[in-house]
């Protein structure tokens, strides 16, 4: 390399590690700046800490029945409350049936029984809660 381009690689290098250097310090000043804004979440007040925070409200409302190893879950409280005040036989039926869309005959599989057993204990359940819900004010 001659001494003409020495010296232009050395203009450049030395460019290059003004430009460099300079990008350093604008970070270093950018990120001072921000230092006086930025807050710890230890040092935050409650006030402050419950302003920013979130909450999950999964399953905050919901009732969940279980029956026969599976959960059931009922997101009305007018149809919950009335499912705790029937039988629990009669319940499972209703959970099967109507949460879990189960036949008559897969629910008789489940609790040994034939599938018009099943049939007629829905149908009496289902008198049943009509009931509950017109008598006891639920609505």
């Amino acid at each position: 390399m001659d001494s003409k381009e020495k010296r232009i690689a050395n203009q450049f290098g030395s460019f290059c590690v003004r430009v460099l250097k300079n990008k350093s310090l604008n970070i270093d000043k950018a990120n001072s700046l921000n230092d006086d804004s930025i807050k710890s979440l230890v040092d935050l007040t409650r006030d402050e800490f419950l302003n920013i925070a979130q909450y999950d409200k999964y399953f905050e409302h919901d009732h969940i029945f279980n029956v026969s190893e599976r959960s059931v879950i009922v997101k009305s409280d007018l149809i919950s409350a009335a499912l705790c005040k029937i039988s629990e036989d009669h319940r499972n039926i209703i959970l099967l049936s109507y949460f879990l869309e189960l036949s008559d005959y897969e629910i008789g599989k489940i609790f040994n029984m034939v599938r018009r057993s099943v049939t007629n204990k829905r149908r009496a359940a289902l008198k049943t809660l009509k009931k509950i819900i017109e008598t006891e004010d639920l609505l």
